[in-house]
């Protein structure tokens, strides 16, 4: 509303033209562009035999004090059909605003107040459509395209089906085929649900892996860096006894012999470990220190 308002010369009235795109309009005012000190009208105009019909799906006014407020007129030649006041619902009144068929004009008059002190309004929203009367015979004038049957007015069969309740019983509403929209929601919600699952999935097994390696390498840092848990471990292997299906060597002379000239060498863990109990004086605690470091 306020872009068409904001145009620098008066805007023309919007004709609401039968079978068309035009044959209703969305009128709807923006909390972005809501602000103080606007004067915006906007007429709109039926062809003859047609009326316009008028309500309002969403209102949030501002209200500064008890005898000034924002307001939103609804007018057809001079004759005000309905002014709203500083209105803050979120429940609107099921209110519709018909001009009759003798007065195709309908003018749509915005105004705010000059403060700034308070809450920002949220806006509103309008729809403006054409309509015309039930013949006597409680039928749509079948010379006249609007032909869909609201029960005391008629419509444009075009608005049937369109999510808005034009008719304002919700006869236009009621024997609609959602089950494609309905569908493709579903598909659309299935689809997205199955592909965040298997991402966290992923991301699961990943972190996963990723611990299990951190926790290999902590591991083997700690092994190499402590000798005292290394000759623990090592000792452990040395002293294990032997198992039933390994033969037991039986020491002889020329066994010893060998030995002597061929003294077994001590790995180069055990060798740091000695240097460094030697040098430090480190006391074991009970049970290393009855290990058997040959």
């Amino acid at each position: 509303m306020s872009d068409y308002c904001d145009r620098d010369h008066m805007p023309l009235p919007i004709m609401l033209t039968p079978n068309s795109n035009m044959t209703a309009i969305l009128l709807k005012l923006k909390r972005e562009t809501y602000r103080p000190g606007m004067n915006c009208k906007i007429t709109f105009q039926a062809p003859p035999n047609y009326g316009l019909m008028a309500f309002i799906t969403k209102i949030k006014l501002r209200r500064i004090s008890h005898n000034r407020a924002d307001k939103l007129e609804f007018i057809s030649h001079n004759i005000t059909l309905l002014r709203m006041h500083g209105v803050n619902q979120e429940v609107v009144p099921r209110k519709t605003i018909l001009t009759g068929l003798d007065r195709n004009v309908l003018d749509i008059h915005f105004m705010s107040e000059q403060s700034q002190l308070t809450l920002a309004g949220k806006g509103f929203k309008i729809v403006v459509n054409l309509y015309t009367n039930v013949m006597p015979n409680n039928e749509c004038n079948g010379t006249l395209p609007i032909d869909f049957n609201c029960g005391n007015i008629c419509i444009d069969s075009l608005l049937e089906c369109d999510g808005i309740n034009n008719c304002r019983n919700n006869e236009d509403e009621l024997e609609c085929d959602e089950t494609s929209e309905t569908k493709l929601s579903l598909y659309v919600f299935l689809i997205t649900l199955v592909v965040m699952v298997i991402l966290i999935m992923m991301f699961m097994m990943k972190n996963k892996e990723k611990r299990k390696e951190i926790v290999r390498r902590m591991s083997r840092v700690y092994a190499n860096n402590n000798p005292i848990l290394f000759v623990m471990e090592s000792n452990q292997e040395l002293d294990s006894p032997p198992s039933s299906n390994t033969t037991t060597s039986v020491p002889t002379p020329e066994n010893q012999v060998r030995h002597e000239q061929f003294p077994i060498q001590k790995p180069p863990e055990l060798q740091r470990f000695h240097s460094v109990r030697s040098k430090l004086s480190l006391s074991l605690p009970q049970g290393i220190d009855q290990l058997s470091l040959k």
